[in-house]
């Protein structure tokens, strides 16, 4: 009787395991808010045809072109100013080629695809090339948070000097957290307390801060509040296609909320949790049959459509990756 104690076998064990367990996880929101909301198919169906197709179809466009070259377009200049030589085509075929692959890992394994290439291909060290990709995550992070705090301080229980006050302290600490090196530290510290693993990602994602010069981190905290204006924007323009009108302060606020079901462990790219979020938090603003339609249509249009366009590329990607010579530094010593 054989036993298997391969690490790698057990890694990939694990992972199909979650992916399993977190498709569970979404289909029981799904069912939950189905039986519970009393949402029947026929509903969504109709709700569907009497959508507006032509604002559809822009969003999704838009949506898509959006993401694939201006998200290309911003991990290739954080890797250009770690000093990568890689051309803007080749990164955007990597984007493309593991977008999909994405899809059968969970995401944090999704991501050591794009690490182990430019360990492989460019000869980057394995840790600084993770940090890039935890600094490029880390600006999406940043500026989903920072605007559904700009959101939530736009409510109208608020009264309006605390909005100002604690929209002035947001800033602070974001230009606190960006430029003090003491404040870095104190991070790194306190992340090393928690995990040694959380401590690896606090690193990764404030290495490239401490190395970078002042413009460059302004530009790229910028470029990520822009960047996360995609799915909100998203958001917005769909339930405009299905007749509602929500305000600027609920899509920053209760959209913000939606965007960050990615982060939430277990269903897949937020499915489930993102649907039901928009239920509860726009009740009111349409029926729950619309509600739920827009935030299928909202997981289909920020997530799964994107990295299916990526299906032509993965073999190439797969080539690339397999038949690279291994890369590296001094780290991989």
């Amino acid at each position: 009787m054989t036993h298997t104690n391969n690490p790698h076998q057990r890694d990939i064990r694990r992972h199909v395991i979650g992916v399993l367990v977190g498709l569970l996880v979404s289909a029981a929101i799904l069912a939950f808010l189905y039986f519970r909301k009393n949402i029947s198919l026929e509903g969504v169906a109709q709700e569907w045809h009497k959508a507006d197709k032509r604002i559809l179809s822009l969003t999704i466009l838009g949506s898509l072109l959006f993401h694939v070259f201006v998200g290309a377009d911003k991990l290739w200049r954080v890797l250009v100013c770690m000093g990568v030589q890689i051309p803007y085509r080749e990164l955007l075929w990597v984007r493309l080629g593991a977008g999909p692959l994405r899809m059968l890992v969970p995401l944090k394994a999704g991501d050591i695809l794009n690490v182990l290439y430019f360990w492989r291909r460019k000869g980057m060290e394995f840790g600084r090339a993770g940090g890039a990709v935890l600094f490029d995550r880390g600006l999406n992070a940043l500026g989903a948070v920072f605007w559904f705090l700009f959101g939530l301080l736009l409510l109208p229980r608020l009264p309006v000097y605390w909005q100002v006050l604690v929209l002035a302290g947001v800033g602070a600490a974001y230009l606190v957290f960006v430029f003090c090196r003491p404040m870095q530290a104190l991070s790194m510290r306190i992340a090393r307390r928690v995990s040694p693993k959380l401590e690896k990602v606090a690193r990764g994602i404030i290495g490239p801060f401490a190395d970078f010069s002042v413009p460059r981190k302004l530009f790229f905290l910028l470029y990520g509040l822009v960047f996360q204006l995609r799915p909100l924007a998203v958001c917005c323009l769909l339930f405009r296609a299905y007749g509602a009108a929500p305000s600027l302060t609920q899509i920053f606020a209760y959209g913000s909320v939606a965007v960050l079901t990615v982060h939430i462990p277990g269903p897949p790219v937020g499915l489930g949790a993102r649907e039901a979020a928009i239920v509860t938090l726009f009740a009111g603003l349409a029926s729950d049959s619309t509600l739920l339609s827009v935030g299928l249509l909202m997981t289909l249009t920020v997530h799964i459509i994107p990295m299916l366009l990526g299906i032509p590329w993965v073999p190439w990607f797969l080539r690339r990756l397999v038949s690279a010579p291994r890369g590296g530094g001094a780290e991989d010593k």
